[in-house]
């Protein structure tokens, strides 16, 4: 009898086993790794004749917009996304375009800057020389680093503003398209 319970106990226990480590590699199997690359667009900013620039962090501004990745990452609308456990989101690039128009039409260049400020130090994305109804904006390589803090700090929230160096002008209205470039990582 007591041989009997000890074979029986083997045999269970290797059973017990053999179905532990089962499951566990079904559910390294099932795990589907997810690698896309998708892009962020932020809301609009416009800043406006009459607009304050010096002040840009006023509650209100209209030439100031604010989110955070985990935000950015939902309306961007990337399928299956919901079911992914994220593991990384990594910046590609940074761009952005500007509309803009002016007076007076003798003024052929003014410069506007796009800042990122949150709980990290300000940081200046680009300073863009507007000369034109539409074009690109420059991003500086540097700021890609600090832009980094927030995709690894999904929840954070960032402000991102548009200055311009207004004192020429007697109006103007410019508005800025920002799009951020990313790949993200995980499983699902």
């Amino acid at each position: 009898m007591i041989r009997f319970l000890c074979v029986f106990c083997a045999i269970l226990l290797g059973f017990l086993t053999l179905v532990g480590t089962s499951e566990d590699d079904a559910d390294d199997i099932l795990d589907i790794d997810f690698d896309e690359d998708a892009t962020l667009e932020l809301n609009s900013v416009t800043v406006d004749e009459g607009v304050n620039t010096l002040s840009i962090m006023a509650a209100g501004d209209t030439n100031c917009g604010s989110t955070n990745i985990n935000a950015a990452l939902d309306a961007a609308d990337i399928d299956e996304l919901d079911e992914v456990d994220i593991e990384s989101v990594e910046l590609n690039d940074v761009s952005g375009t500007y509309t803009a128009n002016w007076t007076p039409d003798t003024v052929t260049e003014f410069t506007c800057t796009v800042t990122v400020s949150g709980s990290q130090a300000d940081i200046i994305i680009s300073e863009t020389a507007i000369d034109g109804d539409s074009g690109t904006i420059t991003v500086s390589s540097e700021s890609y680093d600090e832009l980094e803090y927030y995709l690894n700090n999904r929840n954070e929230t960032f402000t991102y503003c548009v200055t311009c160096d207004d004192t020429v002008l007697t109006t103007f209205s410019v508005t800025y398209d920002i799009e951020l470039d990313v790949n993200i990582e995980g499983t699902i």
